[in-house]
C-alpha cells in the first residue's frame, strides 16, 4: 500500500486490531482502535448501557454490533493484533481481513 503523507496521524503508530468473544454465544466482535484496549472496552460498554437506556445521557445511543457480544454478560477480549499503520483507513483494512477470516 503506497503511503500518502497528507493522511498520516500518528495516533495510528498505536492501532490495534482487537476481538470480544462471547462465551454464552460463542460469537465473536473484531475491531480496531489506535486507543488502549481498555479505553475503547470502556467505551464499548457505555454505549451498550446507553442503548439500552441505563445511562442518563441526554442523546440515546444506536445499536452497534458489539452489542450482540456484550448482551450476556458473559465475555472475555484480548488484543489479535498490534498493527502499527499511517492512518484510520489502513486500520480499518487490517481490520476488514480479520473480520473475513473468522466469518469463514
Amino acid at each position: 500500500m503506497t503511503r500518502v503523507k497528507n493522511n498520516y496521524d500518528k495516533r495510528y503508530l498505536n492501532g490495534l486490531i482487537y476481538y470480544i468473544y462471547c462465551k454464552s454465544t460463542d460469537s465473536i466482535y473484531v475491531g480496531s482502535t489506535c486507543v488502549s484496549l481498555n479505553k475503547r472496552m470502556r467505551d464499548h460498554d457505555y454505549d451498550f448501557r446507553a442503548y439500552m437506556g441505563m445511562c442518563t445521557n441526554t442523546q440515546p445511543r444506536s445499536y452497534r454490533t458489539s452489542a450482540d457480544v456484550l448482551c450476556n454478560y458473559n465475555y472475555f477480549y484480548g488484543i489479535l493484533e498490534k498493527y502499527p499503520c499511517d492512518n484510520k483507513y489502513e486500520l480499518e483494512v487490517r481490520e476488514g481481513l480479520w473480520i473475513k477470516a473468522y466469518k469463514q
